[in-house]
C-alpha cells in the first residue's frame, strides 16, 4: 500500500483493511525479525529471484519486500537485492509457508507468489516448501488518478484528502492500495499505483479535516456516493475525476492582534447549540492560508440548528467572549447565531485585559486554608478568575478591554464579606444592585464579616487543630472554622441579632470536647447545658482531656469459666447530688479480654462487681482493688489510672488440692528422687510436674523422678505439681522440701601410666586411669625424681636435659562438682637417657671455588633445636689447620683440591653429632685485577730518565715485572721499572707495561697512558 497524506478510509465503516499488502518506505530496510540471507540448499531457508515484467525499471531507492508468512503471522521479512533480484530467508521454522510481495513505488503489482506471478487474492496463494529455491515474476502495475473539484470557498490547504482503490472479497470491501494526493496551485490531484491492468475497483475519497463529505465514485467529474453498491467499477488504468460535497460545519480564520504570536495563544472555540446546553469545541491552530492568524474547524453540528460562538484562550492572552453582530461581547447577551455551513469565516481577536490590584485585609483578619478569589462574570457566568495572594494581590485576567463586567468577591470561608464590588472598591453583599467595570486596576476594601472570638485553653500545655461550628436555633450548620497554635478561634459568617450554639470539635480525639456550657466550663456532652452565643461575643472554652480506667481483673488460681458466665465490671459516675452513683456502662469479666473503660470525661467515676454467677463475690471496689464495699466506700477515680481488682470466688467453686504431691529418695549428689501424684477437687484435672531447687524452677526438670546433681549439693528440692482442667484456670501444689542434698566422693580405681620416648627431646604421655564416678574432669602435674616440674601441668611432657639420668612419674587429680577431689600417681620410668641430633639435611659450602673467593659455609638442618655449632674446612678430605670459622678463603695451596666443611652440633643432654658437605670443585686459579693502570712519572726527553708507577692491584702480595713501549711497541731488553728516553724515541710516545703475579692466580697485565711525544 502507498500514500502520502494521513488519512482514515472508507464510509461508515463498512470496509477493512486486510492483511495483502503493507506500506514500505523507499528508504526500508530489513526491518526488525529479519535473518540473515540462505541459501537453497538451507533446509530451514528459502531463496529465490524476482523477474520484473519487460521494460520495467525500478526507480531511484525503490525497494522490493518480500514477508514469509503462515496463517496470520509473518515470521520473516527481507529485502530483494536491487542489483541481482535475489532474496533468501533462513531460520524459518514453519512447513510450508505463503510470500507476499511488496514494491513501494507501485511500477509492479504487489500480491501473493502463486507459483509463477502474484494475485491479490490469498486463496491463490502457493505453500512454499523449506529448502526451495523459487521464481517470481512480477506484473506491471497501473495506476487510477485524477482531479478533486472543491466546492466554492474551499481552499485545497484545509483540506486532509486520502483516497485508496478497494475490491470485493470475503464478502466484504477490501483495500487493495492506498494513493497519494497533492496539492499544487490550489488544486487537489490523485494517483492509486500498484494496480493491475483491466482489473475493476472502486475509488473511495475521505476528508481528515471534515470539510468533505467522504464516498465512492460515482463516474467521471460527479459527486461521490456512500454506498459500495452505487459506486461505479474503474478499470485500471483510468483517469476518474471527482467533485466530493461540503460537509456542513462552523470554521474560519482568527486573525491574531498585533505583536501576538500563535506560541502565545492555547485558544478554544466552542459552539453552544441555541436553546440547548449542547456545545462541541475546537482548539485553534496557525493557518497555513492566512498569515498571522488561527484556523478553527467544529464539525459534526446539526445544520438545522443555530449556534452561539465564543473563544476563550488558556493562557489568557486573548480576550474571551461571545461574537456579535459587531464583534465580540463579554457574554451571551448580543450573541450572534450562526448557522453550520461551507462558509469560512474571518475574525478578529482581541488582545486580553483585566482586572489587577489587591484586597487590603481587615484587622483582625486570619488567612484561612482557601483564599477568597476575584471573580468577573458577565451575563451571570464566571468568565475571569484572580485567587487572592497572601500579600491581597490578584489578577483576573482574559478579558475583553472594553467590555462590561460584574467584579465579585466570594470567600468561601466566610471570613470576609462577599459581593459585589464597586470601582471605589467597597464590597456590597447579597443581591445589591450591580454597577458594572471595564477592566482597570481595583483596590477592594472589604469589611469582616460578624464572628464570635473563641480562646481555647489545654490541659498541660497540650494544643490540638481544634474545629469549631456554629448552629443555629434551627440546628443547621453555619459556620465551621479551625482553631490557630495559640488556641484561639474566629467563627464567622454569623447575622447580628441571631443565637447560635458553637459545638469544640479536638482532631487528637483526647480531649473532652462538646457544646460551649459558659466560660471556663468544660464543654456539654450534649446540646442540653449549651448556652447561646452572639456575633461579637468573645468566649472561654477549657477543653480537659479525657482520661481511661483500666481494671486489670485478678482471677484466683483454680477459678473455672463455669464460674463467670455472668460477671460484669460496672462504671458509675457521681451524680451532682454528689452521694447516687449513676451506671454508665459494664464490660464482661472472663478469662479471655480484658476491660477497659476509654474517653472519660471529667468526672467522678467508680468499679463495681455485679451478676448472676453463684460463688462470685459482688459490691463496689476499694482503693486496694478488694471488691465487696458500699456505695459510700467505693474508691473514687477523677483520673486515668489502671488498677488490679482481685476477684472474690468461694473455695468450693475452685479447681484445688486435696493432697499435695511427695518426693522420696536420698538427698545425696547422684541419688534419684521420685514424686507421688497429688489429688484434686475435680476428677477431670491433669498435671505437669516440676522440680525446684531452693525455690527456683530447674530447668528441664519436669519428669516423675531427678537425679541430683552438682548445682543441688546445699540446696533442699521440692517437686511443684501444677493442674488444669478444662474450664479451670491453672492451681498448683508444692511438696515439702527434702533435706539439704549432700555431695559424693571419687576414689582412684587403675593408677595413671606414661608412655613415650623416655630420653632428652622425647615427649611423654600421660593417662588418666580409672575412678569410681564418671563425668569427672582432669589436672595433671608432672614430677622429676618425686619433685614437682615447674610449669608442666599438662597430659603430656617434653624431657629437658635437666631429666637426663632422672626417673620421671605423673600426678592425676579427678574432679567433678558437688565431689572432692581425688589425686593418684603413676610408676616412675626408668632413668632417661641421652638425646639423640640427627642431621636432616647436609651441610653446604656457596661461594666459587677459586684461590681468593671466599667461601661459606651452610649449617644444614638438624633435628633439635638449639643446638650449638662448630666447623673444621677440609682440603681433600683432610682438615685445614685453622680453618673452623663458617667462611673460608682458598690460598695457593688450595689450587685444583676439593674443599668440603664440616659441621658438628652439640647441645647440653644430647650426643654430639656432626655432618660433612658436598666438596666444591676443584679450586680454580686467583684472578689479579688492576684497579687503577700504571703511569710513568718523568720527563719525555733524550736523556731524561722515565720512571714507572705499577699502579694498584688486588690482591696483594703481587709481583712485578715491567716491558717500555715506544709508539705502541716492545723495546728490547727494556725491563726495569725505570728507562732513559734515547735519540730513537725523539718524535715517539712512550708507555709502561706492567705484569703482576703471585702464585696460586693468572698472571695480569696492563698499560700506562703514554707520554708526549719524547722531544730532543
Amino acid at each position: 500500500m502507498r500514500g502520502a497524506r494521513t488519512g482514515q478510509g472508507g464510509v461508515g465503516g463498512r470496509w477493512t483493511v486486510r492483511g495483502a499488502v503493507t506500506t514500505v518506505l523507499a528508504a526500508a530496510v530489513v526491518v526488525a525479525g529479519a535473518v540473515a540471507p540462505a541459501s537453497a540448499a538451507d533446509p530451514q531457508g528459502i531463496a529465490g529471484h524476482v523477474v520484473l515484467p519487460a521494460g520495467v525499471v525500478l526507480p531511484a531507492g525503490d525497494t522490493i519486500t518480500i514477508d514469509v508468512r503462515s496463517g496470520p503471522y509473518t515470521l520473516s521479512t527481507v529485502e530483494v537485492d536491487a542489483d541481482s533480484l535475489e532474496f533468501a530467508f533462513g531460520a524459518v521454522y514453519d512447513d510450508p509457508v505463503q510470500l507476499l510481495v511488496t514494491e513501494s513505488a507501485g511500477v509492479v503489482a504487489d500480491g501473493w507468489y502463486t507459483g509463477t506471478t502474484t494475485s491479490w487474492d490469498r486463496e491463490d496463494a502457493a505453500a512454499v516448501a523449506l529448502g526451495s529455491d523459487v521464481t517470481v515474476r512480477l506484473d506491471a502495475a497501473v495506476a487510477v488518478d485524477g482531479s478533486v473539484a472543491l466546492p466554492d470557498g474551499l481552499a485545497a490547504e484545509r483540506t486532509d484528502v486520502g483516497v485508496s482503490a478497494l475490491v470485493w472479497r470475503d464478502d466484504q470491501p477490501t483495500v487493495v492500495q492506498v494513493g497519494t494526493v497533492a496539492v499544487s496551485g490550489g488544486r487537489l490531484t490523485y494517483r492509486v499505483g500498484g494496480l493491475r491492468p483491466g482489473e475493476a475497483y472502486r475509488v473511495n475519497l475521505w476528508d481528515a479535516a471534515l470539510a468533505l463529505r467522504p464516498g465512492y465514485a460515482a463516474g467521471a467529474g460527479g459527486p461521490l456516493v456512500e454506498g459500495w453498491d452505487d459506486a461505479v467499477p474503474v478499470t485500471a488504468p483510468a483517469t476518474v475525476d471527482v467533485a466530493p460535497g461540503a460537509l456542513p460545519r462552523i470554521a474560519g480564520s482568527l486573525r491574531l492582534p498585533a505583536g501576538v504570536t500563535a506560541g502565545a495563544t492555547d485558544l478554544v472555540v466552542t459552539a453552544h447549540r441555541v436553546g440547548s446546553t449542547d456545545v462541541a469545541s475546537a482548539g485553534a491552530a496557525a493557518d497555513p492560508v492566512v498569515p498571522g492568524s488561527l484556523a478553527f474547524a467544529i464539525p459534526g453540528l446539526d445544520p438545522g440548528s443555530t449556534y452561539t460562538l465564543s473563544v476563550s484562550d488558556h493562557r489568557s492572552t486573548i480576550a474571551s467572549g461571545y461574537l456579535g453582530a459587531s464583534g465580540w461581547r463579554p457574554g451571551t447577551a448580543g450573541a450572534q447565531a450562526l448557522t453550520p455551513s461551507t462558509h469560512w469565516l474571518s475574525l478578529d481577536l482581541v488582545r486580553g485585559a483585566g482586572f489587577t490590584g489587591r484586597v487590603v485585609m481587615p484587622d483582625g483578619y486570619v488567612a484561612p486554608q482557601f483564599p477568597p478569589v476575584v471573580g468577573a462574570y458577565a451575563d451571570g457566568d464566571l468568565v475571569a478568575t484572580g485567587y487572592v495572594g497572601a500579600d491581597g494581590a490578584f489578577t483576573a485576567p482574559g478579558l475583553l478591554p472594553t467590555g462590561s463586567y460584574d467584579v465579585r468577591l466570594t470567600d468561601e470561608s466566610r471570613i470576609l464579606v462577599s459581593g459585589h464590588v464597586a470601582a471605589n472598591g467597597t464590597v456590597t453583599p447579597g443581591d445589591g444592585a450591580v454597577v458594572p467595570l471595564t477592566p482597570r486596576e481595583l483596590t477592594i476594601r472589604p469589611a469582616l464579616t460578624p464572628r464570635v472570638t473563641v480562646h481555647l485553653t489545654f490541659p498541660d500545655g497540650g494544643d490540638s487543630l481544634v474545629r469549631l461550628t456554629a448552629f443555629d436555633a434551627d440546628s443547621q450548620q453555619v459556620a465551621e472554622t479551625w482553631s490557630d497554635e495559640s488556641g484561639t478561634a474566629y467563627v464567622p459568617g454569623l447575622e447580628e441579632g441571631k443565637a447560635y450554639r458553637i459545638q469544640v470539635s479536638a482532631s487528637a480525639g483526647a480531649f473532652a470536647d462538646g457544646f460551649y456550657a459558659g466560660d471556663g466550663i468544660t464543654p456539654s456532652d450534649g446540646t442540653g447545658h449549651a448556652v447561646a452565643v452572639h456575633a461579637g461575643d468573645e468566649i472561654s472554652i477549657p477543653l480537659p482531656r479525657k482520661f481511661s480506667l483500666v481494671p486489670v481483673i485478678g482471677l484466683p488460681a483454680g477459678s473455672c469459666t463455669d464460674t463467670l458466665q455472668n460477671t460484669s465490671v460496672w462504671l458509675s459516675r457521681l451524680a451532682d447530688d454528689g452521694t447516687t452513683w449513676l451506671p454508665q456502662q459494664g464490660q464482661q469479666v472472663d478469662t479471655w479480654v480484658r476491660p477497659r473503660f476509654d474517653d472519660l470525661r471529667p468526672g467522678t467515676y467508680a468499679l463495681s462487681i455485679s451478676g448472676s454467677d453463684a460463688g462470685v463475690g459482688k459490691g463496689y471496689v476499694r482503693a486496694d482493688g478488694s471488691v465487696g464495699a458500699s456505695a459510700a466506700a467505693a474508691a473514687r477515680f477523677t483520673t486515668g489510672t489502671t488498677i488490679d481488682v482481685a476477684l472474690v470466688v468461694d473455695p468450693s467453686f475452685l479447681l484445688r488440692s486435696v493432697t499435695p504431691p511427695s518426693v522420696s529418695g536420698t538427698a545425696r549428689i547422684g541419688s534419684t528422687l521420685t514424686a507421688k501424684a497429688a489429688t484434686w477437687s475435680k476428677d477431670d484435672a491433669t498435671a505437669q510436674l516440676a522440680w525446684y531447687r531452693d525455690g527456683a524452677a530447674i530447668p528441664g526438670a519436669t519428669a516423675s523422678s531427678y537425679t541430683l546433681v552438682a548445682a543441688d549439693v546445699g540446696t533442699r528440692v521440692t517437686v511443684v505439681a501444677t493442674a488444669t482442667t478444662p474450664t479451670c484456670r491453672a492451681v498448683t501444689a508444692p511438696s515439702a522440701p527434702t533435706a539439704t542434698v549432700t555431695g559424693g566422693s571419687i576414689t582412684s580405681k587403675t593408677k595413671p601410666t606414661i608412655s613415650g620416648t623416655k630420653k632428652v627431646g622425647g615427649r611423654l604421655f600421660a593417662t588418666t586411669g580409672t575412678w569410681s564416678v564418671s563425668g569427672t574432669t582432669y589436672g595433671y602435674q608432672w614430677l622429676r625424681g618425686g619433685a614437682t616440674i615447674a610449669g608442666a601441668t599438662h597430659s603430656t611432657y617434653v624431657l629437658t636435659s635437666a631429666d637426663r639420668g632422672a626417673t620421671i612419674s605423673v600426678r592425676v587429680t579427678a574432679a567433678r562438682a558437688g565431689y572432692a577431689s581425688a589425686t593418684a600417681t603413676s610408676a616412675a620410668t626408668a632413668a632417661i637417657a641421652y638425646g639423640t641430633i640427627t642431621s636432616t639435611s647436609a651441610p653446604t659450602v656457596t661461594g666459587t671455588a677459586k684461590v681468593g673467593v671466599r667461601l661459606t659455609a651452610g649449617l644444614g638442618t638438624w633435628s633439635v633445636t638449639g643446638l650449638t655449632y662448630h666447623y673444621q674446612w677440609l682440603r681433600g678430605g683432610t682438615p685445614v689447620t685453622g680453618a673452623t670459622a663458617s667462611t673460608y678463603l682458598p690460598t695457593a695451596a688450595d689450587r685444583g683440591a676439593l674443599i668440603t666443611v664440616q659441621v658438628k652440633a652439640s647441645r647440653t643432654g644430647y650426643t654430639s653429632t656432626t655432618a660433612t658437605s658436598a666438596a666444591t670443585k676443584a679450586v680454580a686459579y686467583g684472578t689479579i685485577t688492576s684497579t687503577a693502570k700504571p703511569a710513568v712519572s718523568g720527563t719525555a726527553k733524550v736523556g731524561q730518565t722515565l720512571t714507572a708507577q705499577v699502579g694498584t692491584w688486588t690482591p696483594g702480595g703481587l709481583r712485578y715485572h715491567y716491558e717500555w713501549l715506544r709508539d705502541g711497541t716492545v723495546i728490547a731488553g727494556a725491563t726495569a721499572s725505570t728507562y732513559t728516553a734515547t735519540s730513537l724515541d725523539v718524535g715517539r710516545t712512550l708507555a709502561v707495561r706492567v705484569a703482576a703475579s703471585r702464585t696460586g692466580y693468572t698472571t695480569a697485565k696492563a698499560t700506562s697512558a703514554p707520554t708526549a711525544t719524547v722531544k730532543k
